[in-house]
Formats: structure tokens, sequence, C-alpha cells
């Protein structure tokens, strides 16, 4: 065991040469790396390299330690002081690791980097993907979210929020070993949902205004809006059934409150009938909520129904106390579960929360409003052509840059799952096909050229229905054999 001198010790030795030493002359920090490898920049116009100088024996999940992270792109080489721990929850069991960093100038104040076209900020996240054969589900999954979903409340207001989080791909040093494909990542925070700040007067009072909350822990008794126990939270703890408070920001002491959260989730399980129906669209963002259950039953993201993604409120000292949702994480999706399992397309996704239970009750319409949503993405972003084309482009890069090749050999005797990328393309490509067939039965799609069979004698429809010279038929009539267009599609009666 260290002794507190030794630890000491230790973390002034890793800030000597994480800040005076070149990553390269850094060969090995607290066990012996396995092989020497210079840093390959050959593809860095495809996929920029990042470099990490640690020490080894002092990386852990819970405390950030001194490091150098040095950036390679066709534009210039930057260096930057950094402090470095390992995240995640279950990635932790994985070989390869995930990295959260944190960036200071020379004077070790907070700095503001922007990488790729991204945010300007201190605090990012290198993700690297061990659990995924492919790479890129998390990846595609937020590229689709951020493409189709609506637009939060307040953007006409914050025009800049960005309801998810962005990334792009590089490859990875650490200590002068190879480490492989990685994502660097925006995170979620205050920041990027643009909600308002904390405020504390001159008489030290303080204000609650924007609020985030990270669900990182469910089951089917708690979670807000999917499944929740409303037991009594400790106003002392930050962390409540689940539930971790992200902002205010409680490491800089600043006091949290569950009770929005609570409000709003006592509405969502207690009012029944007109009153919910008439009150519900001014406690959730309705849109995008709805627009995430679509979300979820696209992937089949088991995996964040109960947990790993976001709620928040904009402003609480304004009118409008909507709660919105950001997703998280989306790395169980595409047809492989957390082990890496083969999931079936055309399995249900059951017990969808409780906000979609309730909606389905006492909501008027909102199995319309999901059917007549999806008819919409599946016309245009939700092709099957469209949603393969965001696989296809990462596995075009990876394959022409030789990194699926360099990751294989990387981790060729660990525990980090990495398929044959042709397989894998062809695998989630088939079961795009198969899952949108499957959503197609039951959101009761019907392709705009294809031709529908109308099973019963009485089209009983408020849609206009003409025949195929143009005159229109009462539809409260019985229809006579035939085709018939009604909308856009054309339909096909038959006895």
């Amino acid at each position: 065991m260290k002794t507190p001198f030794l630890k000491l010790f230790l973390v002034m030795i890793s800030w000597v040469s994480a800040v005076c030493l070149s990553p390269l002359a850094v060969m090995a920090q607290g066990k012996t790396v396995a092989a020497w490898q210079a840093v390959d920049t050959t593809w860095m116009a495809d996929l920029p390299v990042i470099e990490l100088t640690y020490t080894e024996a002092l990386l852990n999940h819970d405390t950030f330690i001194p490091g150098q992270v040095v950036y390679h792109s066709t534009d210039s080489t930057r260096k930057f002081r950094c402090t470095i721990r390992r995240r995640g929850g279950t990635s932790l069991d994985y070989d390869k690791p995930n990295y959260a960093l944190k960036f200071f100038d020379e004077d070790g104040n907070s700095l503001d980097v922007s990488f790729l076209g991204m945010r300007k900020d201190n605090n990012w996240i290198l993700d690297g993907m061990a659990p995924d054969h492919s790479k890129m589900r998390n990846r595609v999954s937020m590229d689709v979210w951020l493409d189709f979903s609506h637009s939060p409340y307040h953007q006409e207001e914050k025009s800049k929020v960005v309801n998810g989080y962005r990334g792009k791909y590089v490859e990875a040093y650490a200590n002068g070993q190879y480490m492989g494909l990685y994502c660097l990542m925006e995170r979620v925070d205050r920041k990027q949902l643009k909600l308002k700040k904390f405020v504390t007067e001159e008489d030290g009072t303080s204000h609650h205004r924007g609020l985030l909350y990270k669900v990182i822990n469910g089951n089917q008794t708690r979670t807000p809006y999917f499944y929740w126990n409303q037991n009594v939270p400790n106003e002392e703890s930050s962390y409540y059934d689940g539930v971790q408070c992200e902002y205010p920001d409680v490491h800089d002491g600043e006091p949290w409150t569950w009770e929005p959260l609570r409000k709003n989730i006592y509405y969502l399980a207690g009012y029944v009938g007109t009153a919910f129906y008439n009150y519900v669209g001014k406690y959730f963002d309705l849109p995008v909520f709805c627009d995430f259950m679509l979300l979820l039953d696209l992937l089949y993201a088991y995996d964040n129904v109960g947990k790993n993604y976001y709620c928040w409120f904009y402003d609480q000292s304004s009118s409008d106390q909507r709660v919105g949702i950001t997703p998280w994480d989306l790395d169980v999706s595409w047809g492989r579960d957390v082990t890496g399992v083969r999931v079936n397309p055309t399995t249900e996704l059951r017990n969808k929360t409780n906000f979609n239970t309730r909606m389905s009750e006492f909501y008027k319409g909102y199995a319309d409003t999901l059917s007549i949503r999806y008819a919409g993405l599946r016309d245009s972003l939700w092709t099957e052509q469209s949603l393969c084309n965001y696989f296809g482009r990462y596995f075009d890069l990876f394959v022409r840059t030789g990194a699926y090749e360099r990751e294989q050999n990387r981790w060729v005797n660990s525990n980090c799952k990495l398929r044959d990328p042709d397989l894998e393309q062809e695998y989630i490509y088939g079961w795009i096909h198969d899952r949108l067939i499957y959503l197609d039965s039951v959101y009761g799609y019907i392709a705009p050229d294809a031709i529908r069979s109308i099973p019963t004698d009485k089209y009983q429809t408020p849609s206009p229905c003409y025949d195929l010279l143009g005159r229109r038929l009462n539809p409260s009539t019985e229809l006579p054999i035939g085709l018939f267009i009604q909308g856009k599609r054309v339909i096909s009666h038959q006895r």
C-alpha cells in the first residue's frame, strides 16, 4: 500500500514528466509497455492523432491525475497540460480505457480548447468504444438523433443549444503505445444545453434557474419518466434513486434541489383523464419526448429506457417549466446487446417507459402522433438507404485508412469487441432492413409508392378518397372494387 508521502511524490513526478517531457520520451510509466511505437501521422488528414502522457500506475476512475496532451492535425501540432482519469461504468471491465480530460494553461487555470469544429471547452471525452464490434454505434445513434429530433423548447431563445453531443474520430497513443480508434466527444452539461446559470444575490440568497440531472442507474422501480418510486430524497445528497445532480455544480458548493424534478414526476404518476391531457404539455417538452420514444424503438436501445439520459429545466425563474430530455451513451443499439450479442430485429421494446404508458392511456391522439411522426421520418431521414449511409461513411473511413486493421492488431488478445468490418457492416445493414419492416407494421406505415389493401367493406377515414379519374368518393359509402388515391398513397379495395 502506498503511503500518503509516496503517493504525493508520485503525483509530483507525474507533473514533471507530463509538463517537461515530450510524450515520445516517456517510454512507460507504472508498468512496462509491450512494444515501442513511433507515432504514425500518415492518416491525420482523416484521423487526427492524440498523444497522452501520464503516470500509468496512478490512472484511476475516481480522481484526475496530471498529464499532457499533444494533438496532431494537418494544421498544427498543439501541446496542452491536462488532468486525466479513466471514465465509464461497465466499460471499466474492458482492457481498452475511456478517458476524461480537463485542460489547463501554464498558470494552472482552466483552458477552453476547440477541436475539429466542435465547441470550445476545457472538458473532453475520449470514447474507446471497447464493447462495440463496429466502433460507431454510439456515434451513429447520436448523429441520427441530432439530425431528426425536434429542437428543444428554448432553441428560439438560445440558438446555439445542442441537445446531445458531437464527436469526431481520432487515433490515440498513451505513453508512446498505440491505443487505437477513439471518438473525441463533447460533454452534455449546462453549457451544451445553454441552461440558465445559478444566481447568488449580494445578500447571500441563491436562486435555482437551470437544472440538470443525469440518470445513471435505473430499474423497474426508479428513474424519472420511466420507472420511479416516489421516495423522499435526502436533500443533503446530490444522488437520489439512480439520479445524479449535475447542475448546479455540487463540487463548487452550489446548493441543489430535487423539488422541481419530483413535482414533474408526481404529475406524470398522479394525474389522470382530462387533467393529464390538458396539462401534460406544460410539464414536458412533448415533441422531443415523442422523438425520444421513436429513437428507442428504432435502435432497440433498451439500455436507455431506465438510465443513460439527462433531464433538465431551462430556467426555473421563467413561466415555462417544461422538462427536456437528452439521450446519452447509445452504444447498446442497432442489433447488439450490452455484451455484444446479436438482438433479433423484430424484438419488441417492452416497458417503454412510464411516460409512454401514461401518454398512451390518457393523451388522446398519442398513438397517431407517433405514427404520423414516424411516417414523416420514414419518407425522409429514416429511409433504409439513409440510415445505412450513416454507418457507411464511418466503415469507409476506418477501412480506407487502415484504422480497423490497426485496432484489431492492438487488441487482438484482449476482451475488446471487434468483428471483421465487412461482416459487421453486412449484419448492421440487414438488421436495419428487418427492423424497419417490423416498425412499419408497428406504426402502420405504408411507403408513398406502395399499394395498400383495404380489408373492410367501409373505408372509414376522415381523409378524402378519389378514384383514378379524380372523382371524389364519399368515405361513408361502400367503395367499389379497384384502385383509389388517398393523400399521396394508392390504395386497393377488395371484397
